[in-house]
């Protein structure tokens, strides 16, 4: 039995792939299996796939027809056999240590998750993200609810792969990625996660680098989709929360309120100004949306916004269309 499986998802990522997989190949824990699952690629991925398979018997390539992240972390999950679960973007990488510190973490705290602090990577700045829960300490659902309230600021709920998971515990609770959520699929899986777990442990290393890279989407092509994908995700988190009595109420719905009023509405406007429409008409569906009509009637400024972007919300809540679309716009 391998102690630990790394799922890495492929699709399209020529340009990082060997920096990803190397950073696999090169850590200083040797037990492990790399998972490659190639969702459906039309560049060289695959070639660069097998070429570590090769190289390295831990490495193992699967392919599968393109059904997206949630896919082909899932296609991973049910041919994983380590004790342990990684997850790794391949436009990322991973520090030398990443498996031994979380594998000898995770044993001796008998953890069922261990949390970890991450590398923010823009071009050459590395800055350190710690995990936003009780650092050196076991935490559960308890801590948890205590601490979702401050998701906005801390971003609690965003990434997948700040989660070193024992399998057994993912198959026993039925855990997996919602292949229905195709944007923010990874907030879902955590909340479900965190819901969960009694053994928590957070370890403030930073062992992930998260890198930002230039097919962002404030710089991509319009997505007609955009608004159906956050609305899909928006569904699905509402079910957890009724689902768990213990994140049911009003506390919890303003915070899903300020987090899609101060973090997806800029992304949304960022999309509706590459907009062959016009971008007053798309602002008025982003209002009439019922995403944003259960926010509206929710929200709670958080205070760490600057002046700038309380100036867009407001006018989006004051229905101010024409002039937000001008600001929009520039």
């Amino acid at each position: 039995m391998n102690a630990i499986t790394i799922i890495v998802p492929v699709y399209n990522v020529a340009q990082f792939l060997d920096r990803c997989l190397e950073s696999v190949v090169n850590q200083s824990f040797e037990n492990f299996e790399a998972l490659l699952v190639d969702d459906g690629s039309t560049d060289n991925s695959a070639d660069i796939c097998k070429r570590y398979t090769q190289l390295d018997s831990r490495f193992h390539y699967l392919h599968k027809p393109n059904g997206g992240l949630s896919s082909a972390r899932n296609f991973g999950l049910d041919r994983a056999s380590g004790k342990y679960v990684a997850f790794l973007d391949s436009d990322d990488y991973v520090e030398p240590d990443f498996c031994r510190k979380l594998y000898e973490t995770a044993e001796l705290q008998q953890a069922e998750v261990v949390n970890f602090g991450y590398f923010n990577v823009r071009g050459n700045s590395k800055e350190e993200r710690n995990s936003p829960f009780f650092k050196n300490q076991i935490s559960g659902k308890q801590e948890f609810v205590k601490l979702l309230t401050q998701a906005a600021k801390n971003r609690i709920l965003y990434f997948a792969w700040t989660n070193f998971i024992r399998l057994d515990f993912l198959n026993r609770h039925h855990l997996r990625f919602n292949e229905s959520v195709l944007l923010g699929e990874d907030s879902v899986f955590n909340l479900a996660l965190y819901m969960q777990t009694e053994r928590l442990y957070a370890l403030p290393d930073a062992l992930y680098a998260y890198v930002h890279n230039d097919n962002s989407l404030t710089q991509q092509k319009f997505k007609p989709d955009l608004l159906k994908k956050f609305e899909s995700q928006f569904r699905f988190r509402m079910l957890l929360h009724r689902q768990f009595s213990e994140i049911s109420g009003p506390v919890y719905d303003a915070d899903i309120a300020r987090n899609y009023m101060e973090n997806t509405i800029f992304m949304l406007f960022s999309n509706i100004r590459n907009s062959p429409e016009s971008v007053e008409n798309q602002l008025i569906e982003l209002y009439r949306s019922d995403l944003f009509q259960f926010c509206i009637a929710r929200y709670k400024p958080s205070g760490r916004l600057n002046w700038s972007m309380r100036f867009k919300i407001l006018l989006f809540q004051k229905r101010q269309f024409k002039l937000l679309s001008r600001l929009i716009s520039l």
